[in-house]
């Protein structure tokens, strides 16, 4: 039973996480105001997701910072909650358009996280022992290890 309900908790959460981006990299405001700051990272989201794709709007997008302001450290994460999963996959497809030094990733759960931790390591170990050409790519929304010749298949 505890089982069940573990899937079933985690099915929960990763649905709730479909519409989700998360961006690195984003400079913070310097600003003390926090509306000043907000708009801040509106507009860079803005011109981070124009640059990516036309095809998304950026209206009515929810995005806050995760984590608490240190002075000095690296910028926070934007986490945005985009309109449809679809708009979220259609920014996650085009991010390699990105010119400039953000990076963009998928909200993903712990579980999600422990398991691609798992195959970084797996691959590490792998190509270690002499294996070449493998990478990581997600087939149907699920990371695998592959050999990069089966991606030009």
């Amino acid at each position: 039973m505890l089982v069940t309900e573990g899937a079933i908790q985690e099915l929960a959460e990763r649905t709730k996480r479909a519409n989700n981006i998360i961006i690195y990299d984003v400079p913070e405001s310097t600003s003390d105001k926090p509306l000043q700051r907000q708009e801040h990272d509106k507009e860079e989201c803005r011109k981070i997701i124009t640059c990516v794709s036309k095809k998304v709007s950026c209206d009515n997008v929810k995005l806050f910072r995760l984590g608490k302001f240190q002075a000095g450290a690296p910028p926070r994460p934007i986490k945005v909650v985009m309109k449809s999963k679809n708009d979220a996959i259609e920014i996650l497809r085009n991010k390699t358009k990105l010119d400039k030094p953000s990076n963009i990733k998928s909200d993903q759960t712990a579980m999600q996280r422990e398991y691609l931790k798992y195959l970084c390591d797996e691959l590490e170990n792998r190509t270690n022992n002499g294996e070449q050409g493998l990478t990581i790519k997600y087939i149907q929304g699920q990371p695998k290890i592959i050999c990069k010749q089966e991606i030009k298949n």
